[in-house]
């Protein structure tokens, strides 16, 4: 039987031996003592990892690594568009997973395009994603984030605007 720990605030963080947790910061938070040195699939977590004392606070816990995605979007190396890293701004971001764009679910910062397709209407992937890939391009080269798949994770805060490499030498100081 899984060793499981659920948090019961209305966020609903779970975490289990089955999978690696899918906020690993809130996960760790809210766990019951021990399910996360229990947990067979603890080397790796990901979400809402955003800088150095998150990354710490995670390998305390036991973790072997962590993936990061968000901090990384406005690298200078990530080739994000101008109206992607504009939707990118600030330090919050209301993001939500939808379909609505290649057909599989992924989490991103909410625009018109989300907020407008039908659910019922996407079709299965990649025929969702080949449907959009124009509307896509044309959103990018009119300059407008509207149309856009701007994939974010839940991570809050600034993004670094320098290369990676800056960034993983500021994640991890000598």
């Amino acid at each position: 039987m899984p060793s499981r720990c659920r948090d019961t605030r209305p966020a609903g963080i779970e975490v289990s031996s089955t999978r690696p947790p899918r906020t690993a910061k809130s996960a760790l938070k809210t766990c019951s003592p021990g399910a996360w040195e229990r947990s067979r699939y603890r080397s790796s977590p990901r979400g809402g990892i955003m800088t150095g004392s998150d990354i710490q606070a995670v390998l305390a816990k036991g973790a072997s690594a962590v993936q990061m995605g968000t901090a990384f979007l406005k690298t200078a190396e990530a080739g994000t568009s101008a109206p992607y890293r504009a939707a990118l701004e600030g330090t919050e971001r209301k993001t939500r997973t939808t379909r609505a764009f290649s057909g599989r679910f992924a989490r991103g910062v909410e625009n018109r395009f989300m907020n407008e397709v039908d659910a019922a209407a996407v079709m299965p992937f990649p025929a969702q994603n080949k449907f959009t890939r124009d509307i896509r391009a044309a959103s990018t080269a009119k300059g407008s984030p509207d149309f856009l798949s701007l994939w974010s994770g839940t991570g809050k805060g600034e993004l670094w605007q320098g290369s990676a490499s800056d960034l993983i030498a500021r994640l991890f100081p000598a």
